[in-house]
C-alpha cells in the first residue's frame, strides 16, 4: 500500500506542478486531474474517495465500539457497557452509543479542530505503543513475540521520536484540547477505572504472590543459616 501511495504522488508530481497545486483551496487527487481536464476521471475519483472514506469511518466506528467493550469488560469502564445482543452475541447498544456520540461532535466541531485533535490522538497512541515494546522487553521478558524484525530495539526509538515531531507541527490549540482530554481521561483512570481493573488485580496479586515466595525464601534462608550456627556452637 506504501509503495501504491509513492508511485501515485510521482504520477501527480508529473502530472501537475506542485505550484499549481498549493494554489487551490483544499487540494485533492481529483484537483489533478481537473487541472488537466480530465474531468471524467475526477469524478470518478471523488465517487471511489467517498466509498472509501465511508468504509473506514464505518470500521473505525466498529473498532471503537469493540475497545469500549474491551475497557468495560475489564472494568476501566462501567462494566454495564459491555452487555451484549442476547439473539447475536453483539454490543448493539454500545455500538448505538458510540455512532451517536461521532454523529453528534462531528455535527458540533469544527471540522479543521476535529482533523488535527484525531492526528494528535493517534500519534499519541503511536508513540504509547512504540515506547510500550520497549518497556515489555524490559519489564516482561517472558513474553514471546510471535515474530521478530530488524532493528527491533531502534524502530520503536525511531517511530516515538518522529511521531512526537509530527505533534509539534500542530497547532497550539489542538495541544490545549489535548492537555484537557487528557487530563479527563486521567481523572475517569484514577478516581475510577483503576480501582475497578481486573486486570490491575490481576496483576497486583500476582506482585504479592512473588513478594510473598521472596520473604519465605529470606526467612528459609535466615532459619538455615541460624541452624548452621547452632551446629558450631555445639560443636565446639
Amino acid at each position: 500500500m506504501t509503495l501504491l501511495y509513492i508511485l501515485v504522488s510521482l504520477a501527480l508530481t508529473g502530472m501537475v506542478s506542485y505550484t499549481q497545486l498549493a494554489e487551490a483551496k483544499n487540494p485533492t487527487l481529483t484537483t489533478a486531474f481537473e487541472a488537466v481536464g480530465n474531468t471524467d476521471a475526477a469524478k470518478v475519483i471523488a465517487f471511489g474517495s467517498l466509498i472509501g472514506l465511508t468504509t473506514v469511518i464505518m470500521v473505525l466506528l466498529m473498532g471503537l465500539a469493540r475497545v469500549v467493550l474491551a475497557m468495560s469488560r475489564d472494568g476501566l469502564l462501567p462494566r454495564a457497557l459491555s452487555k451484549t445482543s442476547a439473539k447475536r452475541s453483539t454490543p448493539v447498544r454500545l455500538q448505538i452509543i458510540c455512532g451517536a456520540a461521532v454523529a453528534i461532535v462531528a455535527g458540533l466541531t469544527n471540522v479543521d479542530l476535529l482533523e488535527e485533535m484525531i492526528n494528535i490522538g493517534t500519534l499519541s497512541a503511536f508513540v504509547m505503543v512504540s515506547l510500550g515494546i520497549l518497556v515489555l522487553r524490559k519489564k516482561r521478558p517472558d513474553l514471546k513475540p510471535a515474530f521478530r524484525v530488524p532493528f527491533g530495539k531502534v524502530l520503536p526509538v525511531v517511530s516515538a521520536v518522529l511521531c512526537v515531531y509530527l505533534m509539534t507541527n500542530l497547532a497550539v490549540e489542538t495541544w490545549i484540547f489535548f492537555a484537557i482530554w487528557l487530563a479527563i481521561g486521567l481523572a475517569i483512570y484514577f478516581a475510577y477505572g483503576q480501582r475497578q481493573s481486573r486486570l490491575n488485580e490481576k496483576f497486583a496479586s500476582a506482585k504479592a504472590a512473588v513478594a510473598g515466595n521472596a520473604t519465605m525464601s529470606d526467612k528459609a534462608a535466615a532459619s538455615d543459616k541460624s541452624g548452621d550456627d547452632e551446629d558450631s556452637l555445639s560443636k565446639v
